[in-house]
């Protein structure tokens, strides 16, 4: 039987044989944090996945603001212990480079923090720490479901 090749994309391949350990990538996010002043930098693991928590001390003396990322791990039943790790670096060098793109672009005025954060910024709704993304994506995916929300079209050249 003929094996059919399917050529993966940009960002399947995004780091997928990196040979940097995902506890190294945890380190480094940690220098990234510590180097423009979070030092308040939590890593956690809840069931297969994992989560990076962090408090932002904001400038003027705002609020500071409290940053959680899931970042999802399914390791596939069956899976060799090598892929399983490969993948956890994969993900873990993926998390890295987003954290230092968002804050390359917050640091050149490209976005607010806020803005950048957005879906992962928690709140305190009903006595319990909430990411705005849990609250706010399920209720648009609704709207766009019952067509609520307006569908928007872009026209090249206008």
């Amino acid at each position: 039987m003929k094996k059919i090749i399917t050529s993966l994309t940009f960002s399947e391949k995004a780091y997928r044989y990196t040979r940097i350990d995902y506890g190294i990538s945890q380190s480094k996010i940690q220098d990234m944090l510590n180097q423009i002043g979070i030092t308040d930098i939590r890593f956690t693991k809840e069931g297969s996945d994992y989560m990076i928590e962090f408090i932002v001390k904001m400038r003027n003396d705002e609020y500071p603001r409290k940053v959680r990322m899931n970042v999802p791990f399914n390791s596939e039943l069956g899976e060799s212990i090598r892929r399983t790790e490969q993948r956890k670096n994969q993900i873990f060098r993926v998390l890295y480079w987003h954290l230092r793109d968002k804050f390359i672009a917050v640091q050149n005025g490209l976005k607010e923090f806020e803005e950048e954060f957005l879906s992962d910024l928690v709140v305190v709704s009903h006595g319990k720490e909430v990411r705005l993304g849990d609250m706010l994506v399920p209720r648009y995916k609704e709207m766009l479901k019952n067509e609520k929300v307006a569908v928007f079209s872009i026209k090249s050249g206008e």
